[in-house]
C-alpha cells in the first residue's frame, strides 16, 4: 500500500471582509492585513477559503470559512484566521480591523444674517459638521462674541439689539470659528 502524506498547504486563497477593504490587497502568503471602516460600523463579515479544500479554517476559534465579527465603537478588533493544512501545519492570518477616526469638518452658526430693531433679542445656535455626517450641537460650550457692544450685547448665546448698526457675531468652538452678520 502507499500511503500519501496530506497536503502542506496552509495558505488561503482568498479573504474578503463586507466593510473597507484590506490593506495591502489580498495576497495568500501575506499574513498581515489591517481594515479602515467608517466609526459607526457595529459588524464586519469576513470570508476566508482555504487554498485546499481540505484544509481547516477557523476564524477568531471558531471552525468556519465565514463569521459575521462584532465591533466596539471606536476601538481596534483583530481578527485572527488559523490556516491548518493536512498534515497539521498551520498558518495565521490577522487582520485588524480600525475604525476611521471622526474629525471636525468645520462650524456653522445660524442664523447667518439677520435685521433686528432695537430692543429685539436673537438666539444663536452653533453646530460642529463632522465627517461621519453628523452635527452635534455645540452651542452650550461655544464662546459667542460680539463686535461692538455698542450695538448689539451678547449674553450666552442671546443677542440683544440696543442700537442702530451692523455687529458680527464670532462663535468659537475649541479653535474653530464661525460667523454670523446682524443689522439693528
Amino acid at each position: 500500500t502507499v500511503t500519501r502524506a496530506g497536503s502542506s498547504d496552509a495558505t488561503l486563497s482568498s479573504l474578503t471582509v463586507s466593510e473597507g477593504a484590506l490593506s495591502p490587497s489580498f495576497a495568500p502568503h501575506t499574513d498581515t492585513y489591517t481594515v479602515s471602516v467608517d466609526p459607526t460600523v457595529t459588524s464586519l463579515d469576513i470570508a476566508a477559503s482555504p487554498t485546499d479544500a481540505h484544509s481547516n479554517v477557523t476564524i477568531n476559534g471558531n471552525a468556519t470559512t465565514a463569521d459575521t465579527i462584532a465591533l466596539t465603537i471606536g476601538q481596534a478588533t483583530s481578527i485572527a484566521i488559523v490556516v491548518t493544512a493536512q498534515d497539521g501545519g498551520k498558518k495565521t492570518y490577522t487582520v485588524t480591523v480600525t475604525p476611521i477616526p471622526v474629525t471636525s469638518t468645520g462650524l456653522t452658526i445660524s442664523p447667518k444674517t439677520v435685521s433686528l430693531t432695537v430692543g429685539d433679542t436673537q438666539n444663536f445656535r452653533l453646530v460642529e459638521n463632522r465627517s461621519d455626517g453628523t452635527t452635534p450641537d455645540r452651542t452650550a460650550t461655544t464662546t459667542f462674541i460680539v463686535s461692538d457692544p455698542t450695538i448689539a450685547t451678547m449674553q450666552d448665546n442671546v443677542l440683544t439689539a440696543i442700537a442702530p448698526g451692523t455687529v458680527t457675531v464670532t462663535a468659537t468652538y475649541g479653535s474653530s470659528s464661525d460667523t454670523a452678520t446682524i443689522t439693528v
